[in-house]
């Protein structure tokens, strides 16, 4: 038996058509939800290392600025333990008996005696000459935090510097006063008159993911509400160092217990 001239022979033009169409619905299909997991996990990772960073920044932050004014020999009056010194290239010029003081770069600059013999500063550096007898004065250390242009908090000493936390976008200090007899904060300031007691730090950080282009949309409202602490110039400058970054805002304060009366 012949099979018909006109019996179809294979898939018709249409079918194929129709398949092809379905396949590609389902590539689509597929496409989207693995770009749509991808990002979903990297917005979960980049939210994740912002909440690690911000932990991390508390910790450092409150380890080095509890040095603050410490002194080998409490009883020794301040003046004798911090004398006056010049202007650095990381620190401006400190009077006698200052040990905590805001640079012009939104760092923060302290001073403080070395505990013990083989005692480090935030380079990991030992401390110097200690004298191995105890309540005996050692010559203080100076150090600077502050953020560098990469958004990493970095402690520098003596023309030498550390990097200790990255992923910030940006970092403000302010110093609390209050009465010289009294354990009370009275207010915070980033310009303190040059005779107020200094009694703690208040710090707030902006982390920012390393990961761009994690928003769906250009607006964030953390970065929206930092901004609104900022000049314009400085507002410019971190817009431009957006580019849909994700940000998380750390905020931190602790009494420094060694300039308490």
């Amino acid at each position: 038996m012949f099979l018909s001239h006109h019996a179809q022979r294979g898939l018709s033009l249409i079918e194929l058509m129709i398949a092809m169409l379905i396949g590609c619905f389902l590539i689509l299909g597929v496409t989207q939800i693995f770009i749509d997991n991808k990002r979903n996990y990297l917005f979960q990772q980049s939210q994740a290392a912002n909440q690690e960073n911000s932990r991390f920044t508390l910790l450092v932050l409150d380890q080095e600025l509890a040095k603050t004014g410490y002194r080998r020999t409490p009883s020794t009056p301040f003046e004798t333990a911090f004398a006056a010194t010049a202007a650095s290239k990381e620190c401006p010029a400190f009077g006698a008996g200052q040990t905590v003081q805001l640079s012009e770069d939104n760092g923060i600059c302290l001073r403080y005696q070395p505990r013990y013999p083989g005692d480090t500063d935030c380079l990991g550096n030992k401390a110097g000459n200690v004298p191995t007898t105890p309540y005996t004065n050692a010559p203080p250390i100076t150090e600077k935090l502050a953020l560098n242009e990469n958004g990493e908090l970095v402690c520098s000493r003596n023309g030498q510097s550390a990097i200790l936390v990255k992923g910030i976008a940006d970092i403000r200090f302010e110093l609390g006063t209050g009465p010289e007899e009294e354990r009370v904060i009275k207010g915070y300031s980033t310009k303190p008159s040059s005779d107020a007691t200094i009694r703690s730090v208040r710090y707030k950080a902006l982390m920012a993911s390393e990961q761009a282009r994690l928003r769906t949309d250009d607006a964030s409202k953390v970065l929206d509400d930092w901004k609104a602490l900022l000049s314009k110039e400085e507002q410019g400058s971190l817009a431009k160092a957006d580019q849909g970054r994700l940000y998380q805002i750390a905020v931190g304060n602790i009494t420094l217990r060694n300039l308490m009366p």
